[in-house]
């Protein structure tokens, strides 16, 4: 039997990320501290492959490198994140706030490869579509070396790890004059052989702004939807996450029992208080949220600010959230400061304990703000004005219209997103929940979005914001008339869904559902008119709903 052949000089050990020369300018003590070196452990290509540097570079780099945030490299090597973002270090990717380590390895790759190599790598797919993936697109589309993607969608590549949701990405160093995109709807056949439809695309398709991988045709139609109507929701919308406790479970309580002045609940210790409704306001938390349907709050929030309005020299009316003084606080509302200081130490960052507890940023607390949110983001936009409300992680469209001044909580990531005018413009919230809910405007979010297991996508700001918002003209007797109407038939529909969600019996829930439906259906037919939707067109997002369906259930199943 023949002999492997030696490959002590081919496999070799070290961080390949960090050049010693490189790194050396930015900490000049590197070469003098083994301690030091032996933790960065840099790695100089050019001596440990010799003949394949002085060749030009590698032909072929494939791999799977790791999947790191930026804030979990910081946990244990803050240094080597510090080197990334200091102007000594090669990579562009890294100059953004929010990087993942991945992408350094594949801007590093593309300086190892020879001017005709290729390199293949299993990373997320996520870097598609997010804010913090604009840098590695910048990078990939600049060049032109995008030059296939196999995308797996929400199928798990790696079973019974974190879930993690990935493509291949293919990238060539010489300029490829089209891009393959394989769309993989089912894993265990694509392993056996079984090719993947697949659509070609044009290098021009891809820049810095997110990719939507759609076929070409809905490409195009979404592309003439937003060229005849340039308005854009974000433009004319104020699209707001919720309120950032950093301790939803002392400040969010459930009531067991309450009055006309008072709420009595468990705290998360199980101990019964009983404190002031004055200080609370009504709060969805951890409800899903029906589509058209009236948001009803499950819990409330203490809330411990009141709101000072300011008129500018300009005129302009501005708002400002104030906590309540400690004097304020035991005055007005006495139970209520005894629960918080009961429960300080969950609250201040300066506690002695705090370890055990979930930490908030001390910046901005001082001693006698330790009852203060962790961020004041939002503060005031609870102020009575009516909102749409949605959850940022959806099956599919659920906006729902609030005129009771309902608070909710939400970051990034959710869980509602919430939506308002703004005062120079005065279209009805009905007529952009109706646009919101409309099949093409939902595969439009869809396929911008960010996809998760379960066919969940991401409802955050900056898929919503680009929808475009078709203008009214009002002196257009047709176009008033449909507007008006999809406003009174969203109204409609309101109400029937909410009556629909008190009726029990067949004989009340039947007719209400065929009512409900036939709204949906007038609604939509008055929405196509005005953005000259055609049969064609909603085939074409019919279509992309069933194969989105058909990669799921395969996922699934």
């Amino acid at each position: 039997m023949r002999a492997l052949p030696n490959l002590t000089e081919n496999i070799q050990w070290g961080n390949s990320l960090i050049d010693p020369d490189a790194y050396q300018q930015f900490d000049p003590d590197i070469s003098t501290s083994s301690e030091k070196f032996s933790k960065v452990s840099p790695f100089d290509w050019a001596q440990s492959f010799p003949q394949v540097m002085a060749s030009g570079g590698f032909d072929v780099i494939i791999g799977n490198p790791p999947y790191i945030r930026t804030q979990n490299m910081v946990k244990y090597s803050p240094d080597e994140v510090q080197y990334y973002k200091s102007q000594f270090s090669p990579y562009t990717t890294a100059k953004s706030d929010n990087f993942d380590k991945y992408a350094l390895f594949i801007e590093k790759s593309l300086s190892l490869l020879k001017p005709s190599g290729s390199l293949g790598y299993i990373v997320p797919n996520k870097f598609f579509k997010t804010k913090a993936g604009a840098s590695l697109r910048q990078l990939i589309a600049s060049h032109r070396y995008l030059s296939q993607i196999v995308d797996f969608g929400v199928q798990q590549v790696f079973a019974g790890q974190t879930t993690t949701y990935t493509c291949i990405l293919v990238l060539r160093k010489a300029i490829c004059e089209h891009v393959l995109v394989e769309y993989v709807t089912n894993l265990q056949r694509w392993r056996y052989g079984e090719v993947p439809r697949s659509v070609s695309y044009s290098p021009a398709d891809f820049d810095t702004m997110p990719w939507l991988l759609v076929p070409p045709q809905v490409d195009d139609f979404f592309e003439r939807l937003q060229k005849q109507n340039p308005l854009r929701l974000g433009n004319v919308y104020d699209i707001f996450v919720g309120l950032q406790t950093s301790n939803d479970k002392v400040y969010i309580i459930t009531p067991d029992e309450e009055t006309a002045n008072s709420v009595t609940f468990k705290d998360v210790n199980k101990k019964l208080w009983t404190i002031e409704k004055s200080i609370l306001r009504p709060c969805l938390y951890d409800i899903a949220i029906p589509a058209y349907a009236t948001p009803r709050p499950n819990t409330y929030i203490i809330f411990p600010y009141h709101i000072e309005t300011a008129t500018l020299k300009n005129g302009k009316i501005i708002q400002n959230a104030v906590l309540y003084t400690h004097e304020e606080m035991q005055s007005q509302f006495p139970a209520c400061w005894q629960y918080l200081n009961a429960l300080k130490n969950r609250l201040d960052p300066h506690a002695p304990d705090k370890d055990q507890f979930t930490r908030k940023s001390v910046q901005g607390y001082t001693r006698d703000t330790w009852y203060r949110y962790g961020r004041s983001q939002s503060l005031t936009k609870f102020d009575g004005q009516p909102k749409l409300i949605w959850s940022t992680l959806s099956l599919n469209a659920r906006y729902a219209y609030d005129s009771k001044n309902i608070l909710f909580t939400g970051g990034g990531n959710g869980p509602f997103y919430a939506l308002r005018q703004e005062p120079s413009f005065d279209y009805s919230l009905f007529y952009v929940q109706a646009i919101l809910h409309h099949p093409v405007f939902e595969a439009m979010i869809y396929s911008g979005s960010v996809r998760f297991r379960g066919d969940y996508s991401s409802r955050g700001k900056q898929y919503i914001a680009d929808i475009p918002v078709r203008m009214i003209d009002r002196t257009n007797k047709s176009d008033c008339d449909r507007y008006s109407r999809i406003v009174m038939l969203v109204q409609q529909l309101i109400l029937v869904t909410d009556n629909l969600s008190q009726s029990r019996l067949p004989k009340g829930r039947i007719p209400l559902e065929r009512q409900s439906n036939l709204l949906k259906r007038q609604i939509n037919e008055l929405v196509n008119e005005l953005y000259e939707i055609g049969e064609d067109d909603i085939r074409l997002i019919e279509n992309l709903k069933k194969n989105n369906e058909i990669a799921v259930a395969s996922e699934r199943g």
